[in-house]
């Protein structure tokens, strides 16, 4: 934010609901950088993506112009997108003023236009959940998957490490983080650092927002959903997910959590 750049003509935000003004005004920056009548600024967002709670820096709704919306789902299987549309819909229900008049519009708006079948699984599980998951991605590429096919998501590195410590078993396959994306490893890293990127295979492991962030969790959990173009595996916390009153189909409902109908993992 303090640096000085020189000669910028255009400037492309990718998830700009999920920035914030920690380091500064970011948004007034990128003005500064591209004046009207010099270059383009293209900002790229997704209200029913944030993932955050702060100040997200951007111009009030009312004060968005010159707008293209994108409502064609291109990238997730029937399956996947199904379930994606139950948590846009708390969304757009839990939302208010400008903001519920603009993600109803986009939620009216949206079109699903692959014929992918797909899949989706919840899954109770018994033995240590990371055993579980490892044993299922080694049967994955025993059938012929890539590793580059497959990435097991987690809330927080801190939880991806406490629950492969209490596995039984340790991979056999090649993994690592975001980072090594374009490698032929098996991805092991958090949801929102895999924002923007996207496999054929998801697993969803414990998925949940922090407690202090609760109203972000149906987000949280879209994006999630959404870095699935084929195949979701959701794996809740002992059966259980700390959603609230978000889904209704195939599930029994108790006051705080939603209990998942047991499904094998196939």
């Amino acid at each position: 934010m303090k640096g000085a750049y020189a000669d910028i003509k255009h400037i492309v935000v990718d998830e700009g609901q999920n920035f914030r003004i920690k380091h500064g005004d970011w948004y007034r920056k990128v003005e500064e950088l591209v004046p009207i009548s010099r270059g383009i600024i293209w900002v790229f967002l997704d209200y029913f993506q944030k993932c955050q709670t702060f100040v997200d820096g951007l111009p009030l709704l009312t004060n968005q112009t010159s707008t293209a919306y994108l409502g064609q789902v291109v990238q997730n299987s029937e399956k996947v997108f199904d379930e994606m549309n139950k948590l846009i819909g708390v969304i757009e229900r839990r939302s208010s003023g400008d903001m519920s008049i603009h993600l109803t519009h986009m939620h009216e708006t949206m079109t699903y236009i692959l014929s992918l079948e797909g899949n989706f699984y919840l899954n109770h599980y018994q033995a240590p959940i990371m055993t579980e998951v490892v044993r299922h991605v080694e049967t994955l590429l025993e059938e012929g998957h890539s590793p580059r096919d497959i990435a097991v998501l987690f809330s927080t590195m801190v939880q991806k490490r406490r629950l492969s410590f209490q596995s039984y078993v340790r991979p056999s396959f090649p993994h690592d983080v975001i980072k090594h994306i374009d490698d032929d490893v098996v991805v092991m890293d958090t949801i929102r650092r895999f924002s923007g990127q996207e496999r054929d295979i998801v697993f969803l492991v414990e998925p949940a927002a922090h407690y202090s962030q609760s109203e972000i969790e149906p987000s949280l959990l879209l994006t999630a959903y959404s870095r699935a173009r084929i195949r979701l595996y959701v794996l809740p916390p002992d059966g259980v997910i700390s959603t609230g009153n978000l889904l209704k189909d195939g599930l029994e409902q108790t006051e705080c959590y939603l209990r998942f109908k047991p499904v094998s993992l196939k």
